[in-house]
């Protein structure tokens, strides 16, 4: 991990998923890993970040803009259905034939809801 230039104060969001020791950690694919047991803050090995203010190694905080601090609770989980979308045409576009006019997306929580929003973006209809 590369160190961000933060300051006491500034507004930044944690990773969640701690670098392991597997060939897809050391690429930087922390999502992917193949270890055993993996540390991730609030889910396993470490506790969360459930509140106003925390304490974390600065290798692990991604700097933000004062604009998005109304917002900022939603990073985690967009970036969780970004990936997804991402992972899913990526798969797809391998194969070379995938030519997606419409998805589904199942669950009505927060995860389903952006990742509904997520693929309007992508510019599929989607079917509910």
């Amino acid at each position: 991990m590369k160190a961000v230039a933060v300051r006491p104060g500034d507004l930044v969001v944690f990773m969640v998923r701690r670098l392991g020791t597997s060939v897809n950690d050391r690429m930087g694919l922390l999502d992917m890993t193949t270890d055993d047991t993996c540390c991730d803050r609030g889910r396993s090995l470490r506790h969360g970040f459930l509140r106003e203010r925390v304490v974390d190694d600065v290798d692990f905080a991604s700097k933000r803009l004062e604009s998005v601090r109304e917002v900022g609770v939603l990073l985690e989980p967009l970036s969780v259905a970004a990936k997804a979308n991402r992972q899913a045409y990526e798969i797809q576009r391998r194969l070379g034939v995938w030519r997606p006019r419409r998805a589904i997306v199942l669950g009505a929580e927060l995860p389903g809801l952006l990742a509904a929003m997520a693929r309007r973006t992508r510019s599929a209809l989607l079917i509910t």
